[in-house]
């Protein structure tokens, strides 16, 4: 009973936390496409892209290692292996993510030129590679706190990040004035910067202040969980398949502009009906989602835990309640978007013609919202490599249909 209270008490932190997030998120998303337009939109949703795909070698599934060790090393309260996880997996994540700063700053003329197509993204480029180390460890701390079922402090960093982010863009755009879309993605960009290091340290003295309330078994168990060999067995399937994945859908979100591009023969329309998609669109389709985000993140210790001790009925009941109430909400909030689109696109952003994305997109939600449901059970049971397979299949069928039919039909 105190088992489920405390996932209930969690899921609804992380909730409201989510709903903060995304609506800030939202918010943030207008006040930008007011600055700077659709296409500047575009364009910082290109190196957004990019930013994501670098952020996943710097986290590399570290979070869910540090996650699932630390909640088996709670059972036997050994406070020394807990730690001593934490640690190493920390070390990880400032090896990895010191690499992949510098591979990002130095390469930033040709993604910008190359991949992107545009060069105005170099300098945002090189700016955002300095946040990848603090977002490592900040995924590490966020890990362990979520292995104790704690998820005030790590709701209360990403709130503290978001906020962060939105304030220095605002004093930013409007001290430094920046009259062009270039300028205007170094300063959001640079915002990320600060907003990422101020997060870690936040989250770096909550730890400080936790780890003094771990407890302690009298009879310590041996467990070599903490061991890098231990983090890196569960970290690596996890990080490959978001390398990949993530790679996969970079090299989507790069070919959707030059695509729409041939199909309206003008660049600059190319990535304005990209920023119309991904930069305002889709933020709107995702911002009901955030209960569904925090039970997958709840799902993977329960369900870890329940699985090491051979819950098979706990587990198969927790995930079929979870999935009915996924499928019910998201085609209810499918046929909100489908009637309500324009409505949605115009009071938030003045015209309709994120509205006509909205309608078209509504019959995919169902299956949106429950792939992020599922991701968190297969983690929580172990079978990580097979959201590797699915995300492989999906990303690298929708990049064929993209070179195939965009160039074709356009947006349609």
């Amino acid at each position: 009973m105190k088992q489920k209270k405390t996932f209930l008490i969690n899921t609804v932190i992380l909730t409201l936390t989510a709903l903060i997030l995304r609506a800030a998120g939202l918010f943030f998303r207008v006040y930008l496409s007011n600055i700077i337009g659709a296409e500047g939109i575009g364009l910082y949703q290109l190196i957004f892209s990019v930013y994501m795909f670098a952020s996943t070698f710097a986290t590399s599934g570290i979070s869910t290692a540090v996650t699932r060790l630390c909640a088996d090393e709670i059972v036997c309260a050994n406070k020394k292996t807990i730690l001593k996880t934490l640690k190493s997996a920390i070390k990880i994540s400032v090896i990895i993510g010191a690499i992949t700063n510098i591979l990002v700053y130095f390469s930033s003329p040709t993604i910008a030129g190359v991949l992107i197509g545009d060069i105005r993204a170099n300098a945002s480029i090189k700016i955002l590679s300095f946040s990848l180390i603090p977002m490592g460890i900040s995924a590490c701390f966020k890990g362990y706190f979520m292995a104790f079922r704690k998820t005030i402090q790590p709701s209360v960093a990403s709130i503290f990040e978001q906020t962060v982010r939105i304030t220095v863009v605002m004093l930013l755009l409007k001290l430094a004035n920046a009259k062009t879309i270039e300028s205007a993605c170094f300063y959001v960009l640079l915002a990320d910067t600060i907003a990422e290091i101020s997060s870690c340290v936040y989250i770096y003295f909550c730890f400080i202040n936790s780890k003094k309330t771990i407890k302690t078994a009298e009879k310590q168990t041996n467990f070599l969980h903490w061991g890098t060999k231990s983090i890196l067995k569960i970290a690596t399937p996890i990080a490959t398949g978001r390398y990949l994945t993530s790679g996969l859908r970079t090299a989507e979100n790069l070919i959707v502009p030059k695509c729409l591009s041939m199909f309206t023969n003008d660049t600059s329309s190319g990535i304005e009906i990209f920023g119309l998609l991904k930069g305002m669109a889709l933020p709107i389709i995702f911002f009901p989602s955030s209960f569904l985000q925090a039970v997958s993140t709840l799902l993977i210790p329960e369900i870890s835990e329940s699985a090491a001790i051979g819950e098979t009925k706990t587990i198969r009941k927790d995930v079929e309640r979870v999935v009915g109430i996924t499928i019910v909400g998201a085609v209810l909030v499918g046929g909100c978007f489908y009637l309500c689109g324009d409505s949605i696109s115009l009071a938030l952003y003045k015209e309709t013609r994120v509205g006509e994305l909205l309608k078209i997109l509504s019959p995919l939600i169902p299956l949106m919202y429950l792939e992020s449901v599922v991701d968190g059970i297969l983690k929580g049971l172990n079978k990580q490599n097979y959201t590797l397979l699915y995300n492989t299949i999906d990303s690298s069928l929708r990049i064929l249909l993209i070179l195939f039919l965009v160039p074709r039909f356009g947006m349609q």
